[in-house]
C-alpha cells in the first residue's frame, strides 16, 4: 500500500495525537510510523520475527509484538484504532 493510501485510512479514521493504533500485520511498521508522526500511540502484531525488528528500528516508541490476529495479546477495547 502506498504512504498516500496509508494517509487517506489515517484520516478517514482520525487517527492523531494520543490516538491508540493497533496494526494487525504490522509487517516493517509503514502504517505506525505514519501513525506516531501524528502522534499516536502505536503497537503492532505480526507472525515475523524480522518483520518485528524492521518496526521496532522504524519506531522505536512503539510496542510491537510477535502473534496472530486470532489470538491477539491485548485486552478488548484497548485501542481507538485497529487497522491490517
Amino acid at each position: 500500500m502506498s504512504i498516500e493510501a496509508w494517509a487517506a485510512v489515517a484520516d478517514r479514521i482520525g487517527i492523531g495525537a494520543n490516538t491508540a493504533v493497533l496494526d494487525v500485520g504490522c509487517g516493517s511498521g509503514g502504517f505506525c510510523a505514519l501513525a506516531a508522526a501524528r502522534g499516536a500511540t502505536v503497537h503492532g502484531v505480526d507472525a515475523d520475527p524480522a518483520e518485528l525488528e524492521r518496526a521496532r528500528g522504524r519506531v522505536p516508541g512503539g510496542e510491537f509484538r510477535l502473534g496472530l490476529m486470532e489470538d491477539l495479546p491485548w485486552p478488548d477495547d484497548a485501542f481507538e484504532a485497529v487497522t491490517g
